[in-house]
This record gives structure tokens, sequence and C-alpha cells, in this order.
């Protein structure tokens, strides 16, 4: 790991809390009187909002198009019924959408990262990890080495939900 990449990560933690204040500030409550159970969802604005955050270098946005495939991949509906089931798995989708898709000249492995905490953060759950662990899991995702259903089981376990 490049010390670049490892200052570059280690930075992401600073990033998340000032979100998540940014979250916990906003009122959400109609939202949640209205669709209780609704999962709420990133739009591609908010990636956007998101690695301006979190990308120090100058921006360049190589595909806009992945964004916006990224942010809609874990909403995706088969026959009727929803492609990614849970949380975790709609999580680990935009995740890897983000690592594999490659939108950005510079960042991806971060706008991923900070995509999924935050997906979670907004749904109630905070994702409590080791800025060395998120990297080496991005990195294995990146790699081909870890499938969907691993992905969000560490999501999840990262997130101190038991499965069943």
């Amino acid at each position: 790991m490049t010390d670049d990449l490892a200052d570059a990560f280690g930075s992401l933690g600073e990033h998340l809390r000032a979100l998540r204040g940014r979250i916990e500030e906003t009122d959400q409550s109609l939202l949640a009187h209205l669709r209780p159970n609704a999962i709420r969802y990133l739009d591609a604005d908010d990636l956007l909002v998101l690695v301006s955050a979190v990308v120090s270098e100058d921006l360049v946005v190589d595909d806009l198009g992945v964004i916006y495939t990224a942010v809609l991949r874990p909403q995706a509906v088969v026959m009727g019924m929803p492609a990614y089931d849970t949380l975790w798995l709609k999580a680990a989708a935009l995740l890897e959408a983000i690592v594999r898709g490659k939108p950005l000249r510079e960042g991806n492995w971060r706008l991923a990262w900070i995509a999924a905490v935050t997906f979670c953060d907004l749904n109630g759950h905070r994702l409590d990890t080791p800025m060395d662990e998120a990297l080496d899991l991005v990195r294995e995702v990146a790699a081909g080495m870890v499938d969907i259903r691993t992905l969000a089981e560490r999501l999840q376990d990262w997130a101190g939900v038991e499965r069943g």
C-alpha cells in the first residue's frame, strides 16, 4: 500500500464524521412517519457531493453514466422482486458498482467506501470499521476476490447486526 493511498483512505474518517453530523442534523421524522420501513437511496448528485468531499486532487469524472448506474444498481428489480433483497446486499452492490465501474480518474475506492458507509448511515446503521480493514476489503473487491454476498456479510458484521 502506498503512503498516499493510506493517507487518503485514513482521512475518510474525518469526512465520515462530518457527513454523519449532517445526517443526524437532518430532520427525517416526516419521511420516517410516512414510510417507516422504506430504504433511503443515494442519487447521483449525492455521489458527486461525496466525491468532492473525499477527493483532494482535481476531480475528473471519466464516466458520469457509471455514477448514475451505480446508484440505480441497489434499486434493481427483476421480475417484480428486488435483485438485492437486504440493506447489506444493496450497500455491497453500490460499493462494487463504483469500484469496478471506475467512474473517476482518481478516488474510486474512496468514493465507493464513503458511498456504502453513507448509504448504511442513511438507513440507520453505522459501520464501525478500522480504515485499514476497509481499505483491504475495497482492494479485494477491486481484485475480484470477494463476491457480493461475502461483501454484504462483512458490512453487516461491521454494523454489529446479527445475521439471521
